[in-house]
């Protein structure tokens, strides 16, 4: 969602119809300005994939106002909707910004596990910084291929692949990803005592943005 949409949703109707009473007290403690128009785009675009979420199932469309979006005890986005605990229950959410612009997704918990979501701006990440986060393994296949991902595709890979198993994983590094020659990625958690699992990671480039989504079932 690009800040010119937020923009337009909150002159339209005002903060006070978008944001709830929690989120706007949340909105104004935040120190810099920049910061403030990042997390209001990831509030509008979190409401508005449970708004999208209601539309195509054919039930009522909240209010953005009826759409609370906080954190849960560990840090990841969650949401509730007044009148729908339903919603909660049987959805998760995940919000990434950057400069303004922002991205949302939900997934059904019981079908399509846990989602995650990371949003970076299209510019040049140095290798050496990526390093930092990259596992033995990742090193070494970035060394052997040629056709592989871009250092910014793969960072972004991971932070959404983290955010989806971050029920059983917490640094860069317990995320391992490989690829194939089509640069098709795929992920998993390389920490101790991780249950079966499987990520899917899709991204592509959005604009000047490069964009990931992963699901962890």
């Amino acid at each position: 969602m690009t800040p010119a949409i937020v923009e337009r949703t909150v002159a339209g109707r005002g903060v006070g119809a978008v944001l709830t009473e929690r989120e706007r007290a949340r909105l104004g403690a935040l120190p810099h300005e920049c910061r403030r128009a990042d997390w209001l785009g990831g509030r509008i675009a979190a409401k508005r994939a449970v708004r999208a979420v209601c539309r195509q199932a054919g039930a009522r469309v909240p209010p953005y106002r009826a759409i609370d979006v906080g954190n849960d005890a560990d840090g990841a986005p969650d949401f509730r909707v007044a009148g729908r605990d339903d919603l909660t229950e049987r959805f998760n959410l995940s919000i990434a910004h950057t400069e303004g612009a922002a991205i949302a997704a939900l997934a059904e918990t019981a079908t399509s596990g846990t989602v995650g979501v990371d949003i970076e701006s299209a510019k040049p990440l140095p290798l050496a910084l990526l390093a930092r986060v990259l596992t033995p393994t990742e090193m070494a296949r970035l060394g052997a291929a040629s056709g592989h991902p871009s250092p910014l595709d793969i960072w972004t890979a991971k932070e959404a692949a983290l955010k989806a198993a971050h029920r059983f994983c917490g640094a860069l590094r317990d995320v391992e990803l490989s690829w194939d020659e089509s640069r098709a990625i795929r992920a998993r958690v390389v920490s101790e005592f991780v249950p079966a699992h499987r990520i899917v990671v899709r991204h592509e480039c959005i604009g000047r943005f490069t964009v990931a989504l992963a699901l962890c079932r």
